[in-house]
C-alpha cells in the first residue's frame, strides 16, 4: 500500500484544527452574548417551563387565528353576487324582474342567465347585490356549478304549490348544487366563510284566499310556516331517499355533475390554481356526511337556510302598487351578504 503523502496529510490536520478553532470561537461568542448583562433576565425567564409552554401556547393560537380567523369574513371585498337557481317555472325570473325592475312581468322559461345591480336601501342605509337569474331549462343546469365557483350565496327557489307533485325532479337538482358549493368552500380554504344557501319557498300567497293589491303581497305567519314547512319537509324526505339509494349503490348516486376536485391544505394557502375533474366519492361525502338519515347541517362549507316569498300576480312597470313583506326574507338574506 502506497504510503499517504505528508504534505496532504498535514492540509487536512491544520484544516480540521481550524474548523475546530472557529467552532470554539462561535461557542465562546454565543456564550459571552448570554451572558451580557441585558441579556440575563431574559435567559432566566426562558428557563420558566411556565414561560415556555405560554409562548408555545401563544404560537399555536396565533396560526389557529390565521387558519381560522374570528368572524365571518367574505370571501372577497367589493359587491357580493348572489345566484337564483331553481326548477323551471318557480319562479326565479319573477323574482329577479322585481329586485332588477320593480315589476313583476308574465315570465316564461329562462334560456340565458339574466345579471343586474340591485340597489338595497332602507332606514339611510344602503347596499348593492350582484344578482344573477341562472336558466331554468334542464339542458343548462351544468352552468349552474360553474357559476358557484364565482358566488357568495346562492338562492334554490322552489314553487310551493308544485313542490308534492314534481318532489323527485326538483330535489334532484340539489345533490350536484350542493356538492358544487361544497366543493367550492372546501378549495377556498379556511380564512373564508361557508357559502350560503337559502332554500326559497316561493309563491306563498297561492297559499292565501284573501285578495290582495299589494305587490308583493303581505304573507300572514300562518302561511309562511305552512309554506316552509311543507318545503322543508319534501326536500328532507327526498334526500333522505336519495341517501339512502346513494348507501345502497356503493356511494354513487348516477347523475352526479362535473366538479373541480379539490386540492390540499398547502396548495389553497399559497393559491395554487384549481384543477377540474370529475367528481369523486370523497367529494361527494362533503355533503352526506356519515351514516343515519339525511340532515342540512351535514353539509360542508354550506349554510343552509330557509324562507318564503310570494310576488303576487304579474304587475306592469307602470302601474304603482303599494308594496307588502313577501320578499322580507329574501331582503333580509341579501342584507346579510
Amino acid at each position: 500500500m502506497a504510503e499517504p503523502d505528508p504534505q496532504f496529510v498535514a492540509d487536512t490536520l491544520r484544516a480540521r484544527a481550524e474548523m475546530a478553532l472557529a467552532k470554539a470561537q462561535r461557542h465562546a461568542a454565543v456564550q459571552r452574548l448570554l451572558s451580557h448583562p441585558a441579556i440575563a433576565p431574559a435567559r432566566e425567564i426562558l428557563a420558566d417551563p411556565m414561560v415556555c409552554a405560554a409562548l408555545v401556547g401563544a404560537f399555536i393560537a396565533l396560526l389557529f387565528f390565521i387558519f381560522y380567523p374570528a368572524g365571518k369574513k367574505s370571501r372577497r371585498s367589493g359587491v357580493p353576487k348572489a345566484l337564483l337557481v331553481g326548477p323551471t317555472d318557480a319562479g326565479k325570473t319573477a323574482i329577479f324582474a322585481k329586485f332588477a325592475q320593480d315589476e313583476v312581468p308574465a315570465t316564461h322559461t329562462s334560456t340565458v342567465p339574466s345579471t343586474a345591480s340591485v340597489a338595497l336601501r332602507a332606514s339611510g342605509r344602503s347596499k348593492t347585490v350582484r344578482l344573477v337569474d341562472m336558466a331554468g331549462h334542464a339542458r343548462l343546469r351544468d352552468e349552474v356549478s360553474a357559476a358557484v365557483a364565482d358566488t357568495d350565496a346562492v338562492v334554490f327557489v322552489v314553487d310551493v304549490m308544485g313542490v308534492v307533485r314534481n318532489a323527485a325532479s326538483v330535489t334532484e337538482q340539489l345533490p350536484p348544487l350542493l356538492t358544487a358549493m361544497a366543493g367550492t368552500a372546501s378549495r377556498r380554504g379556511f380564512n373564508t366563510s361557508p357559502l350560503r344557501l337559502l332554500i326559497l319557498a316561493h309563491k306563498a300567497d297561492a297559499l292565501s284566499r284573501e285578495a290582495t293589491a299589494l305587490s308583493p303581497p303581505d304573507l300572514a305567519p300562518q302561511t309562511r310556516q305552512t309554506a316552509e314547512e311543507r318545503v322543508r319537509s319534501v326536500l328532507t324526505r327526498e334526500m333522505d331517499r336519495l341517501k339512502s339509494a346513494r348507501s345502497a349503490s356503493g356511494g354513487r348516486i348516477e347523475g352526479m355533475g362535473r366538479v373541480a376536485t379539490q386540492r390540499g391544505w398547502w396548495a389553497r394557502l399559497f393559491g395554487a390554481p384549481e384543477p377540474v375533474a370529475e367528481n369523486t366519492e370523497d367529494e361527494e361525502a362533503l355533503v352526506w356526511g356519515g351514516p343515519g338519515a339525511w340532515n342540512w347541517d351535514d353539509v360542508e362549507g354550506v349554510d343552509v337556510e330557509w324562507g318564503v316569498t310570494g310576488v303576487g300576480g304579474a304587475k306592469p312597470l307602470t302601474e304603482e302598487c303599494e308594496e307588502g313583506d313577501g320578499l322580507q326574507d329574501l331582503t333580509d338574506f341579501f342584507w346579510d351578504l
